[in-house]
């Protein structure tokens, strides 16, 4: 898709956006051949999938399982909204917590990397870090940055 036919997409209304949804939600669900799943992270985009697919497909949300990924970096209050989720949405036996290991790679922690970021954007250097289109290039770029 072109930038321009996006621009135009995310012009239509609210209930075109829905079908869309719930159409690619139907059509992921009919090539699956075992249990369907959702990563979960708590945050906005997966939460509003969530919610799209208990009201409009309520027949995939009885079978399908949430993944919260715990990598250990997460904000307690995402872990908090994951339980709370799980609780009001009667998910036993269907919600999951993977711990994937920890990286062998040396890096900086969130909590640095944070430290990092706020520091280029007050010493006017992010633009170092970031690719044309305003997104980060890589943590290792970031972390390149530290003092």
């Amino acid at each position: 898709m072109r930038w321009r036919e996006l621009e135009e997409e995310q012009r239509k209304d609210l209930g075109y956006k829905i079908e869309c949804a719930v159409s690619a939600v139907r059509a992921a669900a009919g090539v699956s051949k075992h249990r369907l799943a959702l990563a979960f992270s708590a945050g906005k985009d997966s939460t509003v999938l969530a919610d799209i697919i208990q009201r409009f497909c309520p027949d995939i949300w009885e079978r399908l399982h949430l993944i919260y990924g715990d990598t250990g970096v997460e904000y307690p209050e995402c872990r908090q909204f994951w339980q709370k989720c799980v609780a009001d949405w009667g998910l036993d036996g269907r919600a999951h917590v993977a711990r994937p290991a920890c990286t062998a790679e040396p890096g900086l922690k969130y909590h640095a990397q944070k430290r990092v970021w706020e520091w280029a954007i007050e010493m006017r250097e992010i633009e170092k870090v970031l690719k044309p289109d305003g997104k980060l290039k890589s943590t290792r770029a970031l972390e390149g940055l530290a003092p």
